[in-house]
């Protein structure tokens, strides 16, 4: 966006991985812009990429199942999750080990359960670093939050919540 003449400008196209429908995003200085997922047209994209500019595309180790309509959250400097959409399991993505590790299925819900979920990050209020991962459903009768505590490795449901 060019804001001194509000005008959208073209910066390159997404990778052909990612071209049809994009599903998990998120956002933080260290690791740029993060992209991944989607539905490519002939099935679910498992493809992660990140970019800082907008314009020029680093590849990260696809996830270990492809979805759509699933989250991503940058836990921090280290580490990704992904979730809900059409993922068996949660999985989170270790950057110093390059690698993607199984955390599991939700404890509320199997596949499908989180299609169209949102997640996000809760932080210590005084040092700042990641205590749990909040994710909500918003599909297939999905009223469920589900938390998945960092320092513990474990979930548990927080309850449920009515859709608007």
């Amino acid at each position: 966006m060019d804001l001194a003449n509000l005008e959208w400008t073209a910066q390159s196209l997404l990778p052909d991985t990612l071209q049809l429908s994009i599903s998990g995003y998120d956002h933080s200085p260290e690791w740029g812009l993060i992209i991944s997922g989607g539905y490519t047209g002939s099935g679910d994209s498992k493809a992660v990429v990140k970019t800082k500019d907008g314009s020029h595309y680093d590849h990260l180790p696809d996830m270990p199942e492809g979805s759509y309509g699933h989250c991503l959250t940058i836990i921090d400097e280290n580490r990704l999750l992904v979730a809900g959409g059409f993922l068996d399991s949660v999985h989170i993505f270790d950057a110093y080990e390059s690698q993607w590790k199984d955390i599991g299925p939700f404890p509320s819900g199997g596949l499908y359960y989180q299609y169209r979920s949102s997640c996000g990050i809760v932080k210590h209020p005084v040092d700042g670093r990641a205590l749990q991962v909040v994710i909500a459903g918003a599909g297939m009768d999905a009223d469920q939050v589900d938390i998945f505590e960092l320092e513990t490795n474990e979930w548990k449901t927080s309850g449920t919540y009515k859709s608007i």
